[in-house]
């Protein structure tokens, strides 16, 4: 919200300026453009808000939107060293809804390799943003627990 006020403030410096300034070389000022019809047009128009190409979602947000799941197989050789653990992955979900990318946040090492396989497979329904698909970015959690 400051930041906001902020740039309304440096603004409306910038368009006072200018309104000087023409005034001192005895030329009228001239009247912002008509971006936006509802401010009345002694007013400048604000700049327009461009999306963002990225967003980030809390793991609890995503569950709903997967379409595919695919559990990982619990590793033999961690199975055999009876390793429990929780693997935590940081991915990027595309426009189209695919797992893009993928970086391990923490988790053991005989683990982390079937999360990755496992993940690498899910399907999620595209996220959009004014109507428009957008990346978004989340954490994942897997828990390895033997029975």
């Amino acid at each position: 919200m400051i930041t906001r006020r902020l740039f309304l403030a440096a603004c409306m410096l910038c368009v006072c300026g200018s309104v000087y300034a023409q005034e001192q070389k005895g030329q009228p000022p001239q009247p912002a453009p008509a971006d936006n019809p509802q401010l009345p047009p002694d007013q400048p128009s604000l700049p327009k808000i461009q999306s963002p190409q990225q967003i980030h979602v809390e793991e609890g947000a995503t569950r709903g939107s997967i379409i595919k799941k695919v559990l990982p197989n619990y590793p033999k050789e961690a199975r055999k060293n009876r390793v429990q653990g929780t693997v935590v992955l940081q991915i990027l979900i595309s426009k189209t809804g695919d797992v893009a990318d993928m970086r391990v946040i923490s988790g053991d090492e005989l683990l982390v390799p079937a999360a990755i396989k496992a993940v690498k497979q899910w399907k999620y329904k595209p996220y959009l943003l004014k109507g428009q698909p957008i990346e978004v970015q989340t954490r994942i959690t897997l828990n390895f627990t033997l029975h």
